[in-house]
């Protein structure tokens, strides 16, 4: 099989995660051509010890990822881009352990790491708006009604799942923010942030965070459909 699909390993914020976690696939033999939210798609190579590194990018659907002209660029110093991630950052692979970094001087990336931080602030607050409406909303009508029906049970039950989730996905991506403003202001000290193995513990994390996250949307998609299959099985 030419492609091997994974779900995400870490977040497409989480920079030295991803990073780490694309290495890792590379050693066996696996190498990212694109990605998706809840979905990766690598393809089958020879397993190298490779370095990956994730260039901060953020921009508009419309705008252009990357000139041919900078891809060159990067050739010539031997990184090959891969793809780009969730419009946030550009992958890049190389296979030449000597070769300098992708980038030498960190004061010029600050800028685009803390335009991620402003994005990622702005999802977790869209994020925690949604949460607490939700939440009012199971108040008022507890309050209002009482206990639920048998008749309403279900779309109590489900509604507070989806809470649920989006809490502890909300939680889990502070984590993520706060070490987005670590590598910020290392940026802009002009300090190249320490490149430190993932931890177990975070990994286990940014496990829980992706599957909670989809739990949370395939909850918002599929709770009306179900809700009408629980309420008329016949």
């Amino acid at each position: 099989m030419k492609y091997v699909f994974r779900l995400p390993n870490a977040s497409e914020y989480d920079l030295t995660g991803m990073e780490n976690w694309l290495e890792e696939m590379a050693l066996k033999g696996l190498y990212l051509k694109w990605y998706r939210p809840f979905l990766c798609c690598f393809t089958r190579g020879e397993p190298k010890r490779v370095r990956v590194r994730l260039e901060p990018n953020p921009r508009y659907t419309l705008e252009i990822q990357l000139s041919d002209e900078k891809k060159e660029f990067y050739r010539e110093l031997g990184w090959s881009y891969a793809c780009e991630i969730a419009h946030n950052a550009l992958v890049f692979y190389n296979e030449d352990p000597t070769a300098p970094e992708l980038h030498t001087d960190p004061t010029l990336l600050a800028d685009q790491t803390r335009t991620l931080i402003r994005r990622k602030k702005r999802d977790n607050c869209a994020l925690g708006v949604v949460l607490a409406l939700g939440a009012i909303l199971q108040v008022w009508y507890i309050s209002r009604y009482g206990i639920p029906t048998a008749h309403d049970l279900f779309s109590t039950v489900y509604l507070s799942l989806i809470l649920l989730t989006g809490l502890f996905t909300l939680i889990l991506d502070r984590e993520t923010l706060q070490k987005l403003k670590w590598m910020e202001r290392n940026m802009e000290a002009g300090i190249t942030p320490e490149r430190l193995p993932t931890s177990p513990q975070w990994r286990r994390r940014q496990r829980l965070r992706g599957v909670s996250q989809i739990v949370f949307f395939a909850n918002i998609i599929f709770a009306p459909f179900l809700r009408l299959l629980f309420l008329h099985p016949n």
